[in-house]
């Protein structure tokens, strides 16, 4: 496992000089021994190219090539656990969720610390999308978990 510093939690607490809460991401094996490759994009930005049918299909495959398999660090609103993840809201609009995460055996024990309605931040690697159902699909997530509250 990599441990990678968790960014934007706790943003309404004031400064603090301790580092953020780290996020583990799965090694996936020997032949991905390189630190695995951030996309900086936000939900918010990869939605109306990947989700809204905006490209055309071959347009739209070459572009994904570029994403498919890098790491995202977004922030959203849970919606519902499965037994392998969570479902996460990003769109206000959207009546059901904008992205299933699935998450190892490290992540799926953290959200035992969450509910539905939590607003967090989490990794995942992007793995595929659905246009039909407008769905970003994660895999090897994790969840930052909210700051303690101070004492």
């Amino acid at each position: 496992m990599l441990l990678v510093p968790a960014l934007g939690i706790g943003c309404s607490d004031p400064p603090s000089d301790d580092p953020p809460p780290e996020i583990e991401v799965a090694d996936a094996g020997p032949a991905h021994s390189e630190p695995p490759s951030f996309v900086p994009d936000s939900f918010e930005a990869l939605y109306p190219i990947f989700l809204l049918r905006k490209l055309a299909p071959g347009a739209k495959a070459a572009l994904w090539r570029s994403y498919h398999g890098k790491y995202v660090r977004w922030t959203g609103t849970i919606i519902s656990f499965t037994a392998s993840g969570m479902t996460i809201k990003h769109i206000p609009k959207t009546v059901t969720f904008d992205v299933s995460l699935q998450m190892d055996a490290v992540g799926r024990a953290r959200r035992k610390k969450l509910k539905v309605g939590d607003v967090v931040t989490y990794i995942g690697r992007l793995e595929s999308y659905d246009d039909l159902f407008r769905t970003m699909y994660l895999q090897h997530g994790d969840v930052a978990l909210p700051a303690a509250p101070a004492r």
